[in-house]
């Protein structure tokens, strides 16, 4: 009985551990569950990143706005066509990834590419040195362009002032070392000594710049000359080259000598508006900043209208310069042997020409060309030969030279009227 009993109590005991074992594992499981379900109802989630576009997936159609012009504007049309004001003819375009390939009506074909700047989206073009980006709106382009004035505007007001220092900063020398050469901001003065006699020739004329424009190690400049006559004649393709401290000039129109070399240090200084230096290259070389600054046409079109305004002047001072003697030689140095080939023109159209081995007698007539450095043609008609003629040009004052165009003959010095 007392066995029984025992093992009664022992079963109960069992029993009750059993039970309180379940009892934790309920308590555990709900637990946890609830611990999930917080979880999972939290009321206030993780953000998430909103989505952005690509350029693979950005919007293109829709007006765009040219850098380089503010009438060029290009619409990209939903139907896979485009219309363009300038840059290209209309046409239709095709997009793959970030690239963008448009076919005009005429076959024609360019491409540009979607450019993610941020936060904002360009179409940009590129071949070589040429560049071209179209923006989203008017605005964005028109400043583009008008940051790329201002800077043009900036480096060209200093190459005018770079350019004033080098002229007019010491003196220049010619080639053989008988002639200097030293500027204002209006004149240049040529003095020739004689390497035979020291004879001193002294020429000045005045000049005014039209157009430079900046081409590697140099300038090539075009620039209005006023003789001591009052002759204005127009001279192309002035040069000036930069070599280290070293600078040479060379114009077929100065007279006495054509090539110029000087060694000089210069600190090229920005220009200041309030320095008189400034305002007198201001007013030398006039800049418009709607031109292109590599472009001459507009400003050499306008001294040339200068000067057909009045022909009539310029012509009839050709023809009083003309008449006299003129004398040169091809020898480098003048010596005793010097053999001189020598024009001799009359008022009344008659003209006589010797070299030492030929001569020739005829009449002449003039003919002008403004738009060329030999501006003006003498027509010569041999009494017994084929009519011929000479371009020539003006320069020097006292005396005056004539500059034939070609290599056959020399410089001719006015030697009498």
């Amino acid at each position: 009985m007392r066995e029984f009993i025992t093992e009664n109590k022992t079963k109960v005991i069992l029993a009750g551990i059993g039970i309180i074992v379940v009892i934790i594992g309920i308590i555990l499981v709900i637990t946890i569950g609830n611990k999930n379900k917080e979880v999972i109802d939290d009321p206030t989630p993780t953000p998430t990143a909103e989505p952005t576009d690509t350029t693979e997936t950005y919007d293109i159609t829709g007006l765009w706005y040219s850098d380089q012009d503010e009438s060029d504007t290009l619409e990209l049309l939903e139907d896979g066509t485009y219309t363009s004001t300038v840059w290209l003819a209309d046409g239709d375009y095709t997009v793959v990834n970030n690239k963008i390939d448009f076919v005009d009506l005429f076959g024609g074909r360019r491409s540009l590419y979607i450019t993610n700047n941020g936060s904002k989206y360009t179409l940009d073009y590129s071949a070589g040195d040429i560049s071209h980006t179209y923006y989203r709106s008017a605005d964005e382009a028109a400043a583009v362009i008008s940051a790329r004035i201002d800077e043009a505007a900036e480096m060209q007001q200093f190459y005018k002032s770079a350019l004033m220092q080098i002229l007019l900063t010491g003196e220049w020398l010619s080639a053989n070392g008988n002639s200097t050469l030293n500027f204002t901001d209006k004149d240049y003065t040529i003095v020739y000594t004689s390497a035979i006699d020291s004879e001193v020739i002294t020429a000045t004329e005045q000049y005014e710049i039209d157009v430079f424009e900046v081409k590697g190690g140099g300038y090539t400049i075009a620039w209005r000359v006023t003789n001591s006559n009052g002759i204005e004649f127009y001279v192309q393709n002035v040069t000036i080259s930069v070599k280290g401290n070293t600078y040479t000039i060379h114009s077929g129109s100065f007279p006495l000598a054509n090539t110029f070399s000087k060694t000089v240090e210069i600190d090229f200084k920005q220009p200041d508006p309030n320095d008189n230096m400034s305002a007198i290259i201001e007013q030398n070389m006039q800049y418009d900043q709607e031109a292109d600054i590599n472009t001459s046409d507009k400003h050499w079109a306008d001294a040339l209208q200068t000067v057909q305004n009045s022909q009539r002047e310029f012509e009839a001072a050709v023809v009083k310069e003309i008449v006299g003697t003129w004398q040169g030689t091809p020898d480098e140095a003048v010596t005793d042997l010097s053999v001189y080939w020598i024009f001799n023109f009359t008022s009344t159209g008659q003209y006589t020409y010797s070299n030492g081995v030929f001569s020739e007698t005829g009449t002449y007539n003039l003919g002008y060309n403004l738009n060329n450095q030999y501006h003006s043609a003498v027509y010569l008609q041999p009494a017994d030969g084929e009519e011929h003629t000479i371009n020539f040009y003006f320069s020097g004052t006292s005396p005056a030279e004539l500059n034939i165009d070609g290599d056959t003959h020399p410089v001719y010095i006015k030697t009498g009227a």
